[in-house]
């Protein structure tokens, strides 16, 4: 009787570890595809400004003004993030929570076994 619950914990604790395995799997993925989007946006945005900067150099014949308007215009974005990122955060707070269900799915799996095994 010993012996088979042992084997039985065994298993439970083999297939556990297998879906820790998935889920970090599954979470690792989609963390690298979330810092790969990431750096293609940031990217654009970058060559965008400095193709934005250009194009206002051209219009007022200054490279000093047309790379500070352009700077200006991100302190101005900073400025509007700063003053409203309590506003945000219930946002970012739903777009997190999206990964949270593979974590929230291994904890529920482990209380129904604790439980089936009461």
């Amino acid at each position: 009787m010993i012996e088979t619950l042992i084997k039985y914990l065994e298993i439970n604790l083999e297939l556990v570890k297998l879906d820790v395995k998935e889920i970090a799997a599954k979470l690792i993925v989609d963390v690298v595809k979330l810092v790969f989007m990431g750096f293609l946006v940031s990217m654009g945005v970058v060559f965008l400004s400095i193709a934005l900067s250009f194009w206002i150099s051209q219009l007022t014949g200054s490279f000093i003004v047309g790379l500070s308007l352009v700077g200006a215009v991100y302190l101005l974005a900073a400025f509007i993030f700063m003053l409203v990122r309590r506003q945000l955060r219930p946002i970012f707070e739903r777009i997190v929570a999206k990964y949270i269900p593979y974590n929230q799915k291994l904890i529920d799996e482990l209380l129904n076994n604790e439980k089936a095994q009461s």
